[in-house]
């Protein structure tokens, strides 16, 4: 598998296996390509991005599908659907925001690279188009910088299957909360009346800040339908929160000896937020 080279050096990090810059291997030059092979142990939706800088925020990201069983039956994939924040002004000038005032706050959200701007007077919606009676299957993934999200189908009720590249047992659910870098693998049905539907990707408070928090949507439209302006509704409200999906048990269940689990003091890693004498934000692990 190739990817393309970029005018500036970047190095990629596939989901669930990274390869970073300074750390694994050099930077990729201007101008030229580099292969990267690995073992597909897993399957499932991931994402790959630079992972020098904050280049990834500049849209140097890909989604990437390793096909498996699904632990519940489906008709047809509709693929991935990527979410992500947008900011107005460049990666590099944002980053050094960053280290003095902390994360700046977000423009806009796209929807697999669109969205209407806040005031509604530029950009357009992201469109599927379904087909009443079918089972489709949706790859959701989270590439945000800073914003986590709830995303959910108006009147639709979301099966979630896979979390990551983990099978799980099926649980329905009208909203799925995604952390940055997180995939979830949902089943829904379209056995609503034939209309446009708004799909909802809305920024949690507490987790990210963005401009257009709750206006971050794409449209999903049943063949025969003219598309339009939906006038959907969600079909259930929710809690503002950080809080992960709760209760996920894999599909397929295997068992660890609890003595693997053995640790000490001297095992535990703190990571934390500061700042220095010179008034830079910077992480550190164990202070």
């Amino acid at each position: 598998m190739r990817f393309p080279s970029h005018k500036l050096f970047f190095e990629l990090l596939i989901d669930d296996y990274a390869s970073v810059p300074g750390i694994t291997e050099c930077p990729i030059p201007p101008g030229t390509t580099r292969r990267y092979q690995f073992q597909a142990t897993q399957f499932g939706t991931t994402w790959y991005h630079s992972h020098l800088t904050a280049q990834y925020g500049e849209g140097i990201v890909g989604t990437m599908v390793i096909n498996g069983p699904s632990s519940m039956n489906y008709d047809e994939d509709l693929g991935t659907l990527p979410v992500t924040d947008f900011y107005y002004k460049s990666m590099y000038e944002l980053s050094l925001v960053a280290e003095s005032v902390g994360p700046p706050v977000a423009d806009n959200g796209l929807v697999n690279g669109r969205n209407m701007n806040l005031n509604k007077t530029g950009g357009s919606y992201h469109n599927v188009t379904l087909t009443a009676g079918k089972k489709y299957k949706l790859r959701l993934i989270n590439t945000s910088v800073d914003n986590h999200f709830r995303m959910s189908l108006d009147r639709h009720s979301f099966h979630v299957i896979q979390a990551d590249f983990v099978p799980i047992d099926p649980y329905e659910t009208d909203w799925v909360f995604l952390a940055i870098g997180q995939r979830y693998d949902v089943i829904f049905e379209a056995t609503e009346n034939p209309d446009n539907y708004w799909f909802r990707a809305e920024v949690q408070s507490g987790c990210g800040a963005n401009q257009n928090a709750l206006g971050i949507r794409a449209i999903f439209n049943y063949k025969g339908v003219q598309l339009g302006t939906p006038s959907s509704s969600p079909e259930a409200n929710y809690t503002m929160s950080c809080d992960d999906e709760p209760d996920l048990k894999p599909y397929l269940r295997k068992n660890v000896p609890e003595d693997s689990f053995a640790f000490t003091s001297n095992d535990i890693l703190t990571v934390g937020l500061t700042q220095n004498d010179q008034k830079i934000f910077f992480w550190n692990i164990n202070g």
